[in-house]
């Protein structure tokens, strides 16, 4: 069992990640953390945060028992032959048309849910016109104080947002406009 309280160097990243956990989901790959070579990866299959850990864990599935303000457990997982997918590879965006940085919100501050559309029209302005974000998943990217550098890559492409030690990625949506 892994037991992250507040000191925990580790603490706040691991909350940034479990941020998009899917609760009612029943599926292993959606409800697991995978923890390889120090680096910790959760997806929802519309976004995927990934963060480099400060502290070293041995490597396998982890299932969250608790999140709170104030503590994390997770508690190893019989993964039974489940393979995440190459995350690497799922996180290397190669035709990037647009990158710009941006700061990450300060949970202590009402005007993030402002800093967060602003964000979003950015990311959309870069966009071709039948594509869109989900504000949501821009809204849990940022939540963190990190610098943040976005890069918009060309149409069905994912959106990355990278800072010294994480990294989401948000899938585009597509809208069907009549």
């Amino acid at each position: 069992m892994i037991e992250l309280k507040r000191s925990n160097p580790d603490f706040k990243g691991f909350y940034w990640l479990t941020s998009i956990l899917k609760k009612d989901d029943l599926r292993f790959h959606l409800t697991h953390i995978q923890i390889k070579d120090n680096k910790a990866c959760l997806t929802d299959s519309k976004r995927l945060h990934y963060l480099t850990t400060a502290l070293d864990y041995e490597d396998g599935y982890y299932a969250i028992l608790k999140r709170t303000k104030a503590i994390i457990c997770l508690s190893r997982a019989d993964d039974s032959g489940f393979e995440y997918p190459n995350i690497e590879d799922l996180i290397a965006i190669n035709a990037v048309k647009e990158t710009f940085s941006i700061n990450g919100l300060d949970e202590s501050k009402e005007e993030n849910s402002d800093h967060a559309s602003q964000v979003t029209t950015l990311i959309i302005r870069q966009m071709d016109d039948e594509i869109t974000v989900n504000f949501g998943f821009v809204l849990d990217a940022l939540t963190c104080e990190d610098q943040f550098d976005i890069f918009v890559g060309d149409k069905d492409q994912p959106i990355k947002f990278k800072s010294e030690n994480k990294v989401a990625v948000i899938m585009p949506i597509r809208m069907k406009i009549t």
